[in-house]
């Protein structure tokens, strides 16, 4: 398999992030729908943060993915019987979920710092505001 995209198929770098990006989605909506089932404590705490940077994850993968789609034009879209309507569709379709790989995280990361709460950079670093550390996220 090609690294870059043909004039048929995805390469193996778009085909990976695609799935690296499905994975982060599905396994942070996982973990913050279930969070409250891990016990209070370093076991609430490890999942919160585990949520989070899996957020952060996918604002990263989306923006290398834009890069690498700008740099690597994919294959042209299969005709359909649904025909101009239908690609027209899918382009739409397309740009909505992009535009939510970017909202979504980003809610998440407003509602974090309205909460007051640091926000943990991939669980190494904390955000910082007006020079002080925020209070660490999720203490209970």
């Amino acid at each position: 398999m090609q690294l870059v995209n043909t004039e048929t198929r995805y390469g193996a770098v778009a085909q990976a992030s695609h799935w690296a990006t499905v994975i982060c989605v599905a396994a942070g909506w996982l973990l913050g729908q279930f969070i409250d089932a891990f016990p209070k404590g370093v076991a609430r705490d490890s999942a919160f943060a585990t949520h989070i940077a899996l957020g952060e994850l996918v604002l990263a993968l989306l923006a290398a993915r834009l890069l690498w789609r700008l740099a690597n034009r994919p294959p042209p879209l299969l005709p359909t019987r649904f025909g101009r309507a239908g690609e027209i569709a899918a382009t739409l379709g397309h740009y909505v979920l992009y535009a939510l790989l970017l909202a979504v995280p980003i809610v998440g990361i407003v509602a974090q710092l309205k909460r007051g709460n640091a926000l943990p950079i991939f669980g190494v670093w904390h955000s910082l505001r007006l020079g002080r550390p925020i209070a660490p996220p999720h203490t209970a």
